[in-house]
């Protein structure tokens, strides 16, 4: 699992990879580097390559060519090993970030679009348009029950399905991060004989800035 740092060109990306399995990377180039990494996944036996945030990558003029081509070469080579890679990002409306921008590169990786799941605030929760959503907390709720003990079935896609919805704008990671930082601070601050999520806890867990604006006119009491 790796993060893209910030305008990586061919030397960030694949010693990150390095680094990750532990090697050291100094005195090596990018090409010297890229052809070390089949034989340390081979050796190490990796079956999975997660790569997020790869709009991050440095795919401007000449560092373009030269990011696709080499992340080309690299997948070709590990795709002799059976290894499953992962492109995970958010490119721009000009295409930056976006790796099915090179012609060879589309050829090989499949792309698959998530969305922000859709919301409509004045309808009921079990309505067909909001079963998505609904259905998805309901996923949460059972793998938060060993944590949460005292929280009811229906808590989250029933009771706090609307507030969950008007905090994270239907975004799955925005979700995931409410969720964390509200049980958390559930479980530090817990009361004697509850442990559950409530609209007061959910309303008090702090939500990075992107979170905090609205697009919509309306609002949840």
């Amino acid at each position: 699992m790796m993060t893209v740092r910030a305008e990586a060109k061919n030397k960030a990306f694949v010693s990150q990879i390095v680094d990750f399995l532990g090697y050291s990377t100094a005195g090596y180039t990018a090409p010297s580097l890229t052809d070390r990494i089949p034989g340390l996944i081979a050796r190490h036996g990796v079956g999975l390559l997660v790569a997020d945030d790869v709009h991050n990558l440095a795919d401007l003029g000449r560092a373009k060519d030269a990011i696709h081509n080499m992340i080309k070469n690299l997948n070709t080579d590990l795709g002799y090993l059976n290894l499953c890679t992962i492109y995970v990002g958010n490119p721009d409306d000009n295409g930056i970030g976006n790796l099915t921008a090179n012609d060879q590169l589309s050829q090989r990786l499949l792309t698959v679009h998530l969305d922000d799941m859709d919301f409509d605030p004045h309808a009921e929760e079990d309505t067909e348009r909001n079963l998505e959503w609904s259905d998805y907390l309901r996923e949460w709720e059972q793998a938060l029950q060993p944590i949460l003990p005292d929280m009811e079935p229906g808590t989250l896609s029933e009771v706090l399905g609307r507030r969950l919805w008007d905090r994270t704008r239907g975004s799955v990671g925005g979700l995931a991060g409410l969720l964390k930082r509200s049980v958390t601070a559930e479980l530090r601050l817990r009361t004697p004989t509850r442990l559950t999520l409530t609209k007061d806890r959910i309303k008090r867990t702090p939500m990075p800035d992107r979170f905090n604006y609205r697009e919509w006119d309306h609002r949840v009491a």
